[in-house]
């Protein structure tokens, strides 16, 4: 549980003040990949855990078939459906202790980023090395069984919040907030208002229907405390502190309360990452180390790339990089690739243009060839898209991929 209170235009969480959207910001800029890496160490405990239920659940399916074959509606009706008590389904302590590895795991990786440690998943990694440390002592399966679910479905709710977030947030960045003309407080609620209630809204945001058993929920639990604080000025006010047990509701109440007091988060065009503006500017770069040269930020990386450009147009590697971005403009217009996955294109040709220049890290031709299409999506985790042109689809969602949250792992 986070506990939270919003002063103005910044949020404390746990102590520590920050500006509202920083939270979210860095949420959103999680890539695929690192998801992908916690997503998956937690899917070897679940394989772990709950064998003996999914193969108890196999076995009542049978048998429900069989009691339809036999007595039809009547015979289902009267089949009592076995879901298996703790005896039944708890692993041995073999499994136990191999689930519980990979669950610390998973809560060690997680911890690496500002949102799951504002819900302490360092107290969660420890509880999870204790219990696999003292299970076979204490000799009792079932508590421990027990004890490892509950850490793992604390993990698996995490996760998914972040998922449904990220995957419902990025698309009313890059499709709306992004867009306006206008850029004040008023503009961004009002697009926000537009994202969740027009009628592609049930694409757009994450729901059962487009995303089994997930859901970007629009009423959440709140446990709120009045509590009377003094200001800095020495006057008295009422401070709303928030006891905030999930996830997705935090990053919500840090974005949606960001768009109220006029920050807009953007994403860089240079590296990917989300980023938190505080005015209306359109800027097109984040103020951070670029992931390309470490030794300049973003900004000062595409200012340089563009006097590059402006006077080397004939420059070979300069040719061969605005061919390249030529065809993955071509490529988009046509409909074979998504916005989010020219960005995530381009970001990578840049990258590899960048080094050529000004690292001299690749010949002419070894540019061209780090510049192909095969290349690029291969370097990005994509899948090349069929030749020819795709049927046509007027929605905003689609089914490519992102920096981070489109496509859930299986």
């Amino acid at each position: 549980m986070a506990y939270v209170c919003i002063k103005g235009n910044k949020i404390e969480v746990g102590g520590v003040s920050l500006m509202l959207g920083e939270i979210s910001a860095a949420a959103l800029s999680i890539t695929r990949k690192e998801f992908e890496k916690m997503y998956e160490s937690m899917s070897k405990a679940d394989r772990l855990l709950f064998q003996n239920k999914y193969d108890l659940q196999c076995q009542e399916t049978t048998k429900m078939i069989n009691a339809l074959a036999d007595g039809g509606l009547e015979g289902l009706k009267k089949y009592d459906l076995n879901e298996g008590t703790d005896e039944e389904l708890a692993p041995g302590y073999p499994e136990l202790n191999e689930a519980s590895e990979h669950l610390a795991r998973t809560a060690e990786l997680m911890n690496k980023y500002q949102i799951f440690q504002l819900f302490n998943m360092d107290s969660l990694e420890g509880l999870l090395n204790e219990t696999r440390k003292y299970a076979e002592t204490i000799n009792d399966r079932i508590t421990t069984f027990k004890i490892i679910k509950m850490c793992y479905n604390d993990i698996k709710d995490h996760l998914d919040d972040l998922f449904v977030f990220n995957k419902t947030i990025l698309k009313f960045i890059i499709y709306r907030l992004m867009k306006l003309e206008k850029r004040n407080a008023s503009e961004y609620i009002k697009a926000y208002a537009d994202f969740t209630q027009d009628d592609e809204a049930w694409r757009n945001v994450v729901n059962p229907f487009n995303t089994p058993k997930m859901n970007y929920d629009f009423y959440d639990k709140l446990y709120m405390q009045l509590y009377p604080m003094e200001t800095d000025d020495g006057t008295y006010v009422i401070a709303e502190y928030y006891a905030i047990e999930t996830v997705q509701f935090l990053l919500k109440l840090d974005f949606l309360k960001a768009l109220s007091v006029g920050h807009q988060i953007r994403r860089c065009e240079s590296c990917g990452r989300f980023f938190m503006v505080t005015k209306g500017f359109k800027t097109k770069y984040c103020p951070t180390a670029s992931p390309i040269d470490p030794n300049k930020t973003c900004e000062q990386v595409a200012r340089r790339e563009k006097r590059m450009r402006e006077k080397k147009a004939d420059d070979p590697k300069t040719e061969s990089y605005n061919r390249c971005i030529t065809r993955l403009t071509r490529m988009l217009e046509r409909g074979s690739i998504t916005e989010e996955q020219k960005q995530m294109l381009v970001q990578k040709a840049a990258e590899y243009a960048y080094q050529a220049r000004f690292m001299a890290k690749y010949s002419d031709k070894e540019l061209e060839e780090k510049l192909s299409s095969k290349n690029l999506y291969r370097e990005c985790g994509m899948t090349p898209p069929k030749r020819g042109r795709p049927p046509k689809n007027n929605s905003s969602d689609s089914s490519g991929t992102d920096n981070g949250q489109t496509e859930k792992p299986a």
